[in-house]
């Protein structure tokens, strides 16, 4: 059923909102903005909410603008494309806004969202997929949006460099080379390629290329299929390292990964410029093909405002946890006394431990290891920390984690989330207890998409 309507606001997911004529029921429409009239085709519905899919945009909103990528109005990477920067910033300071209304009235410092100093070509990292149809028809590219885990092929894509699409078709064209090389079906566990990965250092020009494939052994990739992928791969890019990841899935095991180097350097470098008020400090990380490292450039503005916010002492013991590759961890120990930081990744561990001696950093160790038992140790032998930085994943701290935190009751909690969403729950329950809530200031690290990252620091009362 197709239906003429008019969007008046946007979900929390980014996606347009219009409202049934008939039923009065809010209808999710992706690609779209308050002020669009479209015809939509309605699809699956539940209690409160309809899906609708855009079939035409007939009075489009003021507000948009010519999209530059083909693929704009498939592709779910960037579904805000269409919308004039400038009002992606109000939509994304607004939703900041409402989450943290019940704060605004309190004396806390409210930043404006700071602008992305690069709106197109800033990520560093994109996974691309590997799909087939019935029809055996191969895929490589980005997720259709709302589709579930169908895949285009893709051709352009203004997020990533543009040596990212070339890579795309070689890859492609190799495995046509190899038809019976099926794409891994994650429902039947059946399959071999999984996703091909590509990251970069935007200051360096390092580039890395790491084939994700099944660890399952009746799936697994022959050294013939593996010498032409290093091959194409080397047609389009000069000293790379290329990596292959195997990703073994056991019933009612934890899943495994195992990297296997094939080519090229064994990592790539990025480097960020840290402003200290009273010097400018270049740092340099080492990235291995399973660490985390921020997967936008703008990463470099969210780290000089994370140290201007935090404002440490020389004499605090700072604590850095999910610290990943050790870089916020590493740009605060110039200025703190120690830094101990905690990662479960044994890679960025390791990674962490190269970028201390490489940056001369002599203030921090890092401990490996899940983040709540190694925080419960601490909070058993009461040691005291001045600084904690949490930077968690989407989901949050966790109450455990919480719990922790109130129990070994640091001066100052630096908080960067990159889910607002959680971390506004999070920080009602610290602010509950014993923490006030002194500054926010979001931050746009990924133009054309509703994704915010937020940096909140919480004060002991």
């Amino acid at each position: 059923m197709s239906l003429h309507v008019s969007v008046t606001s946007l979900n929390k997911k980014g996606e347009g909102i219009a409202v049934h004529p008939d039923t009065k029921k809010s209808i999710e429409i992706v690609h779209t903005f308050p002020g669009d009239e479209v015809r939509v085709l309605l699809k699956r519905k539940n209690k409160r909410v309809m899906k609708g899919r855009l079939e035409e945009i007939i009075v489009p909103s003021p507000d948009r603008i010519t999209l530059r990528c083909p693929h704009a109005l498939l592709c779910g990477g960037c579904i805000w494309q269409g919308l004039q920067y400038e009002k992606q910033l109000f939509y994304k300071q607004q939703i900041m806004e409402k989450l943290f209304v019940d704060f605004i009235d309190q004396k806390i410092s409210f930043s404006p969202i700071v602008p992305a100093k690069n709106t197109f070509f800033y990520r560093n990292k994109m996974e691309f997929s590997f799909s087939e149809n019935r029809a055996n028809t191969k895929f490589l590219g980005l997720t259709i949006a709302k589709s579930g885990s169908y895949v285009f092929n893709l051709e352009k894509c203004f997020l990533g460099a543009p040596f990212y699409e070339e890579l795309v078709q070689v890859v492609r064209a190799w495995w046509h080379q190899f038809p019976h090389l099926k794409a891994y079906d994650p429902p039947s566990n059946q399959g071999t390629l999984r996703t091909l990965i590509v990251r970069e250092g935007k200051n360096t020009g390092q580039k890395m290329v790491i084939l994700t494939v099944s660890g399952d052994k009746d799936y697994a990739i022959k050294e013939e299929e593996m010498r032409h992928f290093i091959s194409a791969i080397q047609s389009v890019l000069d000293s790379v390292s290329i990596y292959l990841l195997i990703v073994q899935n056991l019933p009612g095991k934890p899943t495994q990964t195992y990297e296997m180097h094939l080519a090229g350097p064994t990592y790539i470098e990025e480097k960020f410029m840290i402003d200290y008020s009273q010097e400018k400090r270049e740092f340099v990380y080492k990235i291995s093909p399973s660490s985390f490292f921020q997967p936008s450039m703008e990463a470099n503005t969210l780290y000089n405002l994370a140290i201007r916010l935090g404002n440490p002492s020389s004499q605090d013991s700072l604590l850095d946890l999910y610290s990943g590759t050790g870089t916020l961890g590493l740009t605060f120990a110039p200025l703190v006394k120690q830094v101990v930081g905690m990662e479960i990744n044994p890679y960025a561990v390791f990674d962490a431990k190269v970028n201390m001696e490489k940056n001369r950093i002599e203030n921090m160790t890092m401990l490996q290891g899940n983040v709540t038992d190694l925080l419960q140790e601490f909070v058993s032998s009461k040691q005291y920390f001045d600084f904690v930085i949490v930077d968690p994943p989407r989901a949050g701290l966790g109450e455990k984690t919480i719990a922790d935190l109130l129990s070994l009751r640091p001066a100052t909690i630096l908080y960067i989330s990159c889910n607002p969403y959680t971390q506004i729950e999070d920080v009602r329950k610290l602010t509950a207890s014993q923490y006030q809530l002194t500054q926010i200031c979001p931050v746009d690290q990924f133009p054309h998409t509703p994704h915010i990252e937020n940096i909140c620091v919480l004060k002991l009362t």
